[in-house]
């Protein structure tokens, strides 16, 4: 027996988007789709080409597409992820302190909660950008060493740590990053670490660093995190999306298709990657478990892991 209140769930607005920008496509009409995870244009697979700063694929559009377009995929990804049963976000926000400021501009109309970690406008330290972005995010969030002079890096750490602010890094994607200068910068989260050795994974394990991977984006790039070492080494680790010009913001799903991907992880560990564990690494109220459950909860199916009902 289900419940009448199946009745009232709304149609996803994004996916009637979709499915009617593939009727018309069917009709013959020339149609650019900006729905999620859905970029009408060839996106390059190789990490670098892509995504990586300064000369990316993601970078260039940033600076050459209009703030009002940019603010309206803003917009159309928090409603995903409203309609998909996100309550807490994290960004890695790009664009420096108008990335911020049009990210919270969008906040303004959702319910949705946030964490921003910020990037410099470009990869340079400018100690004003730095206390300025500080001020109005949660922490700092950086690509990878590769892509920055060290000492830089080092300087913005300093900043970030001296404000208590988080701090977290991609590391170890496309190729292994020396460990003892990733973890010379104590970070709070890494991102990825699908190059890692065995060793840096015991490192990490040891000083309590999160990992979060982001299964469907790096599959994207032909690879594969290491979920066996991930596991042996008791690695903390949580479940990201990555980028939504390759992804949808849809953890149900990249919980899915973890699921899909590996028998590694039992169902408790999947659905903690997504709820206490990044809750805790991320400083937040933890409701899970607890007495004062919020009153708004997803109830999933026992085997898929498909949402079946909001209340």
């Amino acid at each position: 027996m289900i419940a009448n209140r199946v009745n009232e769930i709304a149609a996803s607005e994004t996916m009637m988007i979709s499915a009617e920008a593939k009727k018309l496509k069917a009709e013959g009409v020339n149609v650019i789709n900006l729905s999620m995870g859905e970029p009408d244009f060839n996106t390059p697979h190789n990490i670098k080409e892509a995504v990586a700063p300064p000369n990316g694929l993601k970078h260039h559009l940033l600076e050459t597409t209009p703030k009002k377009t940019i603010q309206t995929g803003i917009k159309q990804a928090l409603d995903y992820m409203t309609e998909h049963h996100t309550q807490w976000f994290c960004d890695f926000r790009e664009g420096g302190l108008p990335g911020i400021q049009l990210l919270k501009q969008s906040l303004n109309t959702t319910n949705l909660n946030s964490v921003i970690l910020a990037r410099p406008k470009n990869n340079t330290y400018n100690p004003n950008e730095i206390q300025k972005l500080l001020t109005y995010a949660d922490g700092i969030g950086l690509s990878s060493i590769s892509d920055w002079d060290y000492p830089l890096i080092q300087k913005i750490v300093q900043t970030t740590h001296a404000k208590n602010k988080i701090f977290a890094l991609h590391a170890s994607e496309a190729h292994r990053e020396n460990i003892d200068l990733i973890l010379d910068l104590k970070p709070h989260l890494l991102i990825h670490m699908t190059q890692a050795t065995k060793n840096d994974l015991i490192h990490v394990a040891d000083e309590q660093i999160p990992i979060v991977i982001c299964p469907q984006s790096n599959h994207y790039f032909n690879i594969t995190p290491p979920y066996k070492l991930l596991k042996e080494t008791h690695t903390t680790l949580l479940l990201g999306t990555d980028n939504a010009m390759l992804t949808p913001p849809n953890i149900l799903k990249e919980m899915q298709f973890l699921q899909h991907q590996t028998t590694q992880f039992t169902q408790e560990e999947l659905l903690n990657m997504i709820t206490y564990t990044p809750r805790k690494a991320l400083n937040l109220d933890d409701h899970i478990p607890g007495l004062n459950l919020p009153r708004s909860f997803v109830v999933l199916h026992h085997k898929s892991l498909e949402p079946l009902l909001k209340i």
